[in-house]
């Protein structure tokens, strides 16, 4: 339950530093990348040398501020549209990282590249932004749809409402199933097991998307989008700090109860701490 958490941490500490990658990247858009890069293959050089694989974590930042960084240039139009060169880029990122995966540097299942992150997961990212400005132009004539725009505008309005919620849904779910059914379950990967997913699937949708309703309408009682006095700069990156503990506590030791306590702790302060 603990490993999606990794998500908020990489959300609270991305967002919280945009001011300052966008003014690298304004700044120096190519050194900023660059930078990030060998940052990112400098902590898995030493994780794979030294054998200690909790300075892996350092990644939690350095591959996703790089993958930001690749957002804002897209975001600036300075990703090519040329169709060969995007091809091009994103198979040599793909050959590459299944090259390094058949050396044994990383692996070719990607949970493992993602707790601790890994450059699998940047050169990924590279051969994903190539593909969706491919895509890009075919993106914006669906989204021209009115049906279609409009389920897109509701769901990124409460995207973080139905990340925080889903998984509480999908362990509730499965608790009622194993109080209800029990024994009778079919085991994973079987072909009884495949014929259920999509009733599965349904339920939780369903569910997910009563909750966030209700949940949502509670959010947007609580927030009115009144302006506010904003943090002092030492006390917001205090409770972002704060918060941001407390996620990798729970992620990383996540089958200790003592850890949930005290990332809880944690958040709750952070709370306290960013709010005006």
């Amino acid at each position: 339950m603990s490993q999606p958490l990794w998500f908020l941490g990489v959300y609270l500490l991305c967002t919280a530093l945009v001011p300052l990658m966008t003014a690298a990247h304004r700044a120096a858009p190519r050194v900023a990348v660059a930078a990030l890069a060998a940052l990112v293959v400098a902590v898995d050089a030493t994780r794979i040398t030294t054998g200690i694989e909790a300075l892996g974590f350092a990644n939690l930042l350095f591959v996703w501020l790089l993958l930001q960084q690749l957002g804002f240039h897209l975001a600036d139009g300075r990703v090519s549209t040329n169709r060969r060169t995007l091809l091009a880029v994103a198979a040599v990122a793909l050959g590459t990282l299944a090259a390094l995966c058949v050396n044994g540097v990383y692996s070719f299942d990607l949970f493992d590249n993602l707790n601790p992150p890994t450059a699998a997961l940047v050169l990924l990212g590279v051969a994903q932004l190539c593909l969706f400005q491919l895509a890009r132009p075919a993106l914006r004539r669906l989204h021209g749809i009115r049906g279609v725009a409009t389920a897109v505008s509701a769901i990124g309005a409460r995207a973080m409402t139905i990340y925080s919620w889903h998984m509480l849904v999908l362990i509730g779910l499965a608790g009622v199933l194993l109080v209800t059914v029990g024994d009778e379950l079919p085991a994973p990967l079987t072909e009884a097991w495949w014929l259920t997913r999509p009733v599965w699937i349904a339920s939780v949708l369903v569910v997910v998307a009563l909750l966030v309703a209700v949940v949502g309408r509670r959010e947007a009682a609580a927030d009115p989008g009144r302006p506010t006095t904003p943090a002092h700069p030492a006390t917001a990156v205090t409770a972002v700090l704060l918060a941001a503990v407390g996620v990798v506590l729970v992620l990383v030791f996540g089958a200790s109860a003592a850890a949930w306590f005290a990332g809880a702790l944690l958040l709750v302060g952070a709370l306290r701490l960013a709010t005006p």
